[in-house]
């Protein structure tokens, strides 16, 4: 179905190459960023961009009490005329802070007991083929699919794991008897993040999102399965660039699109916090190169 939102996804989308391109048959056209907002860089923007654009640094709250190394104090940040809600931080961390997070949550708190996309397929294949269980015999059989140490082989193929309260992708519901612990540090992170911003929450769920390949990323959709649906949503990306995509409560609004960069924070809470969005577009080769010492 072409929408207002999913006609600026294709337009976005990194376009064919290769074998695809001659699929195709068509002139592959480089795609055009110039309406993309920048956050990072606020010369790099159309002036209609600028307009939309806010500096809310006036109105910055003091960090919590804490001194912990790995959580950064949020020196500025930003809001969208057009996005009621949304409010953007640019990269607060240094690099030492992005290399600590990227591995708690590519290696560390991947494997404590947490669902992913592969737990999740096998136990959609395991629930066809035995159709009398116990609640008890699922629970057992889901923790012994969990990763419980690090295996590069097997991190290829994550896309997604949960923390705190699980999400159940195919019931898209969280059950209150379907829970691990939420990592303390991470709580803190978004914690801090939101606070000074003006927003107040307490983290009991999260869902990590992996895009190990150009062609996984993260189709429209809206945030609605949480029972309190006033608090925000605390994103926090990690390594290459991306495009952001938000609309509004339906497809049919067209999108607003911004770079979230390595280290980037976006904060959804307000009317923003029921708006259709997504990441239609990966920008290769733009992780910082901390990331890559070699």
């Amino acid at each position: 179905l072409n929408n207002a939102f999913r006609n600026k996804e294709k337009f976005y989308r990194k376009p064919p190459s290769g074998r695809a391109a001659k699929k195709a048959k068509t002139v592959v056209q480089p795609t055009d960023f110039r309406d993309v907002i920048d956050l990072f860089d606020l010369d790099n923007n159309t002036d209609a961009n600028k307009q939309l654009i806010v500096d809310m640094t006036e109105h910055l709250q003091s960090p919590l009490e804490g001194n912990d190394p790995n959580i950064p104090e949020v020196r500025k940040f930003y809001a969208i005329k057009s996005l009621p809600g949304l409010l953007f931080i640019p990269n607060p961390f240094q690099p030492e802070q992005q290399i600590y997070w990227a591995n708690q949550l590519s290696e560390n708190i991947i494997y404590l007991h947490n669902p992913t996309n592969v737990v999740n397929i096998e136990m959609i294949r395991w629930r066809e083929n035995n159709k009398n269980f116990s609640p008890e015999e699922e629970s057992n059989h889901e923790q012994s699919l969990l990763m419980t140490e690090w295996n590069e082989e097997e991190m290829k193929k994550i896309r997604w794991a949960t923390v705190g309260y699980h999400f159940q992708w195919t019931k898209r519901v969280y059950q209150r008897d379907k829970h691990g612990p939420f990592p303390s540090d991470l709580a803190k992170l978004c914690k801090q993040f939101a606070h000074q911003v003006g927003y107040e929450m307490e983290p009991e769920a999260a869902t990590l999102n992996y895009y190990s390949n150009p062609k996984y990323l993260m189709g429209g959709h809206v945030d609605d399965a949480e029972e309190d649906m006033e608090k925000p949503i605390v994103s926090v990306s990690f390594g290459n660039s991306v495009v952001f995509l938000i609309g509004g409560t339906t497809r049919e609004v067209e999108p607003t699109a911004l770079y979230i960069r390595s280290g980037d924070v976006v904060i959804m809470g307000g009317e923003s916090r029921k708006f259709y969005h997504g990441v239609p577009r990966m920008i290769e080769n733009t992780s910082p190169a901390f990331f890559h010492p070699d």
